[in-house]
């Protein structure tokens, strides 16, 4: 697996910086005697030249730390560099071969050693070259799912699985990884059985170690200084990356990250739901006392995984789907309605700029008889009528001078009906001006829905503007080629 598997609405994380095949392959490099050349490269003691080829130039390219901002990218790549600028040479090699324990009487600069590598192809290896080798132990990252006697095997790892994730021991760590290379011995058994290739299926253990690492080290600096934020964000998103693996991967929702504390905030409680027919797409309405939106929508790993796992273990009756709220209300219950305690919105990956209906919001409303309940804006709309809907939610963030994210919709007053929300009539203030121009308007950052950065949207212009002038480069090479095109059929 290459890609981080991201999620479709993380507005609270950091872009991930590397890939869990980057990840991996510099744990396992890492966990290697920095003198066990064969070993940094994944290789045995009778590889040829061009397996040793072959080898470094796959992994060149996942530790580079150009490519790959994992903390330890540059020793990783200098091990590499250092066991392949040995093993190419025939006459160091040899001698390593012989004394078995080799260092270099000169030291390599391993991007200079990267340079002559790819010379001949600066754009990049060959695609015979950028796969791994035979002899990669890192596993097999087919889609091919697990049958009973490896989920078996997968099930009977789990206890040491979850003891490695939460281990910061480093020989603790190698004591489990050795009874998880066993298990893997039995998964090789079952594949040679059932004709697959010994390395599929087995227990990704580097990459599980690596997981472990950098979550170990998140947790500490969060323990050190519970006002971290770049931890938290860390934490949020290796939880991410780690349930997007296991789920690419089949192995057991029972292998889990231990639980940070402090990551989940005080105060803050699961009031409802959108079921979904995979787990993991779950989305829940969190309650939040300390934001100003008083709401939070997001997955698992961000509402927190124990209370997510909680709020699903109760019964129907106890859990709350949020969808259909609009069957439930009308202009006859108006008189019912007291005001809003909090609002959000399901914005998804569609920027502002383009998006032409109003992203769906969900309110925690509160009637005069003390009761509330999770209502949508067309809920909202049926219940007060849609002018005065739209005038109260826009009241709410107001009343928090937040500007909401249609503000910022360059279209939406000519929306159709139920699409266009009434943001005009108040009068202007410096927080929330009534009429928002797209090219001049203060964005303040979207988080939970609303806009609360400090520069305004002029970026998004110069992107547009950009991504417009390449389109139209793009056309003019189009144009060209079936120009050539054209004249090349005349030709006889």
């Amino acid at each position: 697996m290459s890609g981080t598997g991201e999620s479709p609405a993380d507005s609270h994380d950091q872009p991930t910086r590397y890939t869990l095949q980057q990840r991996e392959a510099i744990t396992r490099i890492r966990q290697c005697d920095e003198h066990d050349y064969y070993g940094i490269l994944g290789l045995r003691k009778r590889c040829s030249a061009v397996e040793i080829r072959k080898k470094y130039r796959a992994l060149a390219i996942l530790t580079h730390p150009d490519q790959n901002k994992f903390d330890d990218a540059e020793i990783a790549f200098k091990r590499l560099g250092t066991a392949y600028d040995v093993l190419r040479n025939p006459s160091q090699r040899k001698e390593y071969d012989a004394g078995g324990r080799y260092s270099p009487q000169v030291a390599c600069d391993p991007h200079e050693v990267f340079g002559e590598e790819f010379a001949k192809n600066a754009a990049g290896p060959d695609s015979g070259d950028s796969g791994p080798s035979d002899d990669d132990d890192s596993g097999d990252d087919s889609d091919e799912s697990p049958d009973e006697e490896v989920t078996a095997i997968y099930e009977k790892a789990t206890p040491l699985v979850n003891q490695l994730l939460a281990e910061a021991d480093t020989p603790a760590r190698k004591r489990l990884q050795s009874g998880l290379r066993r298990l893997n011995k039995s998964i090789e058994e079952v594949n040679r059985k059932a004709g697959r290739s010994d390395r599929s299926l087995l227990i990704k253990i580097d990459l599980l170690v690596g997981f472990c690492i950098e979550y170990t080290r998140a947790v500490k600096q969060l323990q050190e200084d519970p006002t971290n934020v770049p931890a938290m964000s860390s934490i949020r998103r290796i939880q991410k990356q780690f349930r997007n693996a296991m789920k690419c991967h089949y192995y057991p929702a029972a292998w889990q990250l231990p639980t940070a504390a402090g990551v989940e905030e005080q105060g803050c409680r699961i009031i409802g739901h959108v079921p979904h027919k995979d787990p993991s797409r779950i989305r829940f309405l969190m309650e939040k006392p300390g934001d100003p939106c008083g709401l939070m929508f997001g997955y698992d790993y961000e509402v927190g995984v124990d209370q997510a796992n909680e709020y699903m273990q109760l019964s129907d009756q106890e859990q709350k789907d949020i969808r259909y709220s609009d069957s439930r209300y009308n202009r006859a219950l108006a008189h019912k309605y007291k005001r809003i305690l909090g609002w959000t919105n399901k914005l998804g990956k569609t920027p502002l700029e383009f998006r032409q209906a109003l992203p769906t919001g969900y309110g925690l409303i509160e009637f005069h008889d003390g009761t509330t309940d999770i209502l949508t804006r067309t809920a909202v709309r049926k219940l007060l009528g849609q002018r005065k809907a739209d005038q109260e939610i826009d009241k709410f963030y107001r009343d928090r001078q937040i500007v909401p994210p249609w503000a910022y919709m360059p279209n939406v007053r000519r929306l159709e009906g139920p699409r266009r929300a009434r943001i005009e009539g108040h009068a202007p203030t410096a927080a929330y001006p009534p009429r928002v121009d797209i090219r001049t308007a203060p964005s303040r950052g979207v988080s939970d829905g609303s806009i609360r950065s400090e520069n305004g949207l002029e970026h998004m212009t110069k992107i547009m503007e950009q991504q417009q002038s390449e389109l139209q480069d793009l056309v003019k090479v189009v144009a060209n080629l079936v120009s050539q095109l054209h004249l090349s059929t005349k030709i006889p």
